[in-house]
């Protein structure tokens, strides 16, 4: 029997006992965890390699990619050095990297990636928390004061206020 794939980071799981092809797939599964789990890149405008690149160099590739990275937009690229190549990764809903170069968190929402206000500032794309997705424009302090507000005088919901259930 073959190995099977997660629904949600698309890893390999359940081979036989001495199955052929576990060494790859586990090694496969290994660098892609090793590249989104607490995922930083160095930044997500490039759009083209680097002529130098350090192992293990991440990057959220740019609109308009060129050269090796020619049509994997938006994707994580990392530079795997014992492989002198590049391994891509299509982000799923959800996904979170930090962006080294402008210092701010980003969240990829099925089609683009959008920052995350720390500290302040407002979203610029909704964000999903479970089944609920925040409106645009909702802000750090909006939330502040709707999270630390007495319940008993909540009288329209976070739901009525912030979002949708989706």
């Amino acid at each position: 029997m073959s190995a099977k794939t997660e629904p949600n980071l698309s890893l390999s799981y359940g081979w036989e006992y001495r199955e052929s092809g576990w060494k790859t797939g586990m090694d496969a599964n290994l660098l892609k965890l090793g590249t989104i789990v607490q995922c930083s890149v160095i930044n997500q405008t490039t759009t083209s390699p680097p002529e130098s690149p350090s192992d293990g160099d991440r990057y959220i590739i740019g609109t308009g990619a060129t050269g090796a990275w020619t049509g994997k937009d938006k994707q994580i690229a990392v530079y795997i050095l014992a492989a002198a190549a590049w391994s891509y990764y299509v982000p799923a809903e959800g996904w979170l990297a930090w962006d080294e170069t402008v210092n701010a968190m980003f969240a990829y929402d099925g089609s683009s990636w959008g920052a995350l206000p720390i500290g302040g500032g407002t979203y610029t794309h909704p964000l999903r928390i479970g089944r609920w997705r925040l409106w645009d424009g909702v802000t750090n302090d909006d939330l502040r004061a709707k999270l630390n507000a007495d319940p008993s005088s909540d009288t329209d919901g976070v739901a009525v206020a912030f979002g949708e259930i989706v």
